[in-house]
């Protein structure tokens, strides 16, 4: 109980300073954010959010008392809702097909799944991560990609790099989650965000494709470790919905 009671102050004093640091390395998408079945099926407008919050949309049950939760299990990543309909505009050496699209974004699912169980093992987490749900007080972490495009690389880098951006758009990812109640399966909270990255396109590299959104994915790991702590569940007043 003690040592609950010590991540949780450890984590107050780091969260805003985290947070602010955080928001400066990646760029917010300014597309307009549509929710897939993942979520639109929950009832909850891809409009509600939290100002504190750095995604586009955030949400909580307004019911729900999160001081009766302990335990997180954090569900592999999923690409099952991922639109593959725009492939194209990944389209390079490396990623020639559809085929190979879908497996870079299954790789980037992979990769995100390994940053998510760092960040929730952390100290500065309020929760314990487990691996079932077999305990009482514990929440499931839910996480699907929608959107993916990755960064194409050019002969001319440096020269066409703005014309690159205006064609096809820096390096993207989308991702929706949800939170449910291990016990009963209800779901109590929501986000979901869009966001790029921009490359230096001067040493554009193979592995600098795959590192523009790993980075989005590691940032948004440690954002939603911090969302899900008691600290960020305070309601938003004079709404219907409160923030995540």
């Amino acid at each position: 109980m003690i040592a609950h009671l010590m991540k949780r102050s450890l984590f107050a004093t780091c969260t805003i300073l985290s947070l602010c640091l955080n928001a400066c390395s990646l760029q917010n998408s300014t597309n307009s954010l549509t929710h897939t079945a993942f979520l639109s099926n929950i009832g909850v407008p891809a409009s509600s959010r939290s100002d504190r919050l750095p995604f586009q949309h955030s949400w909580r049950d307004p019911d729900v008392r999160i001081d009766d939760y302990k335990n997180i299990v954090v569900r592999p990543v999923t690409t099952r809702y991922l639109d593959t309909s725009h492939w194209t505009n990944s389209r390079s050496p490396w990623i020639p097909s559809e085929k190979s699209f879908k497996t870079n974004a299954i790789n980037l699912a992979k990769y995100w799944d390994a940053a998510l169980k760092h960040s929730f093992s952390s100290p500065l987490c309020s929760y314990y991560l487990k691996q079932g749900t077999n305990q009482p007080q514990t929440l499931i972490l839910e996480i699907a990609i929608t959107q993916i495009t990755f960064a194409r690389p050019t002969p001319s880098a440096v020269a066409v790099a703005s014309l690159i951006n205006t064609a096809t758009g820096p390096p993207l990812v989308a991702f929706e989650a949800r939170v449910k109640d291990a016990a009963t399966g209800k779901i109590v909270a929501t986000a979901s965000d869009l966001r790029t990255d921009r490359l230096d396109l001067r040493d554009f590299t193979k592995a600098q494709r795959a590192m523009a959104n790993q980075e989005i994915c590691k940032e948004w790991s440690e954002q939603l470790m911090q969302a899900t702590n008691r600290e960020l569940f305070a309601k938003v007043r004079g709404s219907w919905f409160t923030g995540f």
